[in-house]
């Protein structure tokens, strides 16, 4: 299967709390040999840093998730989910390590829903981020 995401991390915005608001494009293409498709996601959570020792920072994240699907028939267009993640960034090179849970709360196909565990790891650009 493939897959592509990006993110984008705002911190210190007004009206927002002590949190920062992360935002999510992906694409996958999913599905076996019964059926493929194509999914176009995105989503929003609001993270909150839970620890900031000087080596990293720990981070949890909760928000929702959309998704528009193309391809095969036998699944539905469109659907709405839940995400959370835990993330753990270190301070001096640009690097994050994150776990993520996203679980779907309508059918994928009639009486189906996904659930998907993600580790990743990956790279950081942090213009202004004071943790």
């Amino acid at each position: 299967e493939a897959a592509l995401d990006a993110r984008v991390h705002a911190g210190d915005i007004p009206h927002v709390g002590p949190g920062a608001v992360d935002v999510r494009l992906d694409w996958s293409r999913r599905g076996g040999d019964d059926g493929r498709f194509d999914a176009f996601g995105a989503s929003a959570s609001y993270d909150v840093v839970v620890l900031a020792p000087r080596a990293a920072w720990l981070s949890v994240q909760a928000g929702v998730r959309g998704e528009l699907r193309t391809g095969d028939a036998m699944v539905e267009r469109a659907g709405l989910g839940t995400t959370a993640a835990i993330e753990l960034a270190i301070r001096r090179i640009p690097v994050a390590i994150a776990a993520r849970y996203d679980e779907d709360l309508t059918d994928l196909a009639p009486g189906v829903r996904e659930r998907a565990f993600v580790v990743e790891v990956g790279g950081a650009f942090r213009a202004g981020l004071r943790y």
